[in-house]
Parts: structure tokens; sequence; C-alpha cells
């Protein structure tokens, strides 16, 4: 029999500036601008029999907390690994702040991963998706 996979959820805003130093770009993306970002984490694995949930959402939100306290109202060309501030490389540096905060806990879940990470500008229609196959299983 197939044991079930779950995916699980949390978003949290952040409102930064950056600039885009990348050859090609557009003039304006050289200035210092900012936006305001939707991010959404999402954590796949079986159901715990013990206790009927993949993880603990509170574990989530607190770590998700504190990798919105690295971003929000931040240059974040000056937050380390993310010198070029792409949606792409937020989405990844996202990834790995969440992975190293969650790695080491005791998760009786053996399939836990992070498995998708989005970046979102809403309010001028871009998105950016990561399914992060570079990381190992979290537990």
């Amino acid at each position: 029999m197939t044991v079930p996979l779950f995916e699980i959820s949390q978003t949290f805003t952040f409102d930064a500036a950056h600039t885009l130093p990348v050859e090609g770009n557009q003039p304006e993306h050289f200035r210092t601008h900012g936006h305001s970002f939707t991010c959404e984490v999402t954590l796949r694995g079986t159901k715990v029999a013990a206790n009927g949930w993949v993880m603990d959402l509170c574990l989530l939100k607190t770590v998700l907390g504190t990798v919105h306290d690295g971003l929000d109202h931040r240059m974040l060309n000056e937050v380390p690994g993310l010198e070029t501030p792409t949606l792409e490389n937020i989405a990844e540096w996202v990834a790995a702040q969440v992975f190293g905060r969650l790695k080491g806990q005791p998760f009786e879940n053996e399939e836990l991963s992070v498995y998708r990470v989005t970046v979102m500008r809403t309010t001028i229609g871009e998105t950016c998706v990561l399914y992060p196959t570079n990381l190992p299983r979290l537990a």
C-alpha cells in the first residue's frame, strides 16, 4: 500500500529594496527601487501517525518569522547570498534558510522536505516557483 504525501504551506510578506545590476537590464533596474513580496514555503511529507500532522505548523511559522526578519525592510543586495536579488535567487535563499533552520530537528517524518518556494511580486504580476531538488530530506 502506498503512503499518501501531503503538502503544507505558509505564506509571509515583506517589503524590500534592491538594484539589479545585470548587463542587458533596463536602466530603471539599475536604480534602487522597492517591491512588496509575498513568499509561500511548502513542505512535503507523510502524515505522522502519532499526532496526525506532517509537522508542527507553529515551528514552521517560527522559522519563517526569522527568514522574514532577514528580508523585511532591507536592501536585498546587502543580504549575504543575495548580492543579485532576482526572484530566482530570493527563492533559493529562502529555501536554504528554511532548510538550515529545520535541519537537525527531531522529525519522525522520513519523507519531510522543503518541496516548493514561491516568490511573488503581485503588484506587477511576477511569480517565480522553485522546486529545490538540491536539498536533501529533513529527517
